[in-house]
């Protein structure tokens, strides 16, 4: 299987206007992008599943990771 590249950039500012949640999307200028979200926890995984994890949310169509910190 090929590898997929996973990339995090930030958007390009558009306009005068700031970033601006509307519902459940994220406004960038006339742009609204909707935001879906999944979780992977990854100090639960070897490190060698983090990348499968990953592209599995992204063929789902999510555009946002949520994870936790273990504290202790």
């Amino acid at each position: 299987m090929a590898k997929a590249r996973i990339s995090v950039r930030a958007a390009p500012r558009i306009g005068a206007e700031p970033p601006a949640l509307v519902g459940r999307a994220l406004r960038l200028g006339a742009q609204e992008i909707p935001l879906y979200s999944g979780a992977v926890h990854y100090f639960r995984l070897q490190p060698s599943a983090w990348r499968p994890a990953l592209e599995g949310l992204k063929s789902l169509g999510l555009n946002m990771v949520e994870t936790y910190i273990p504290w202790g």
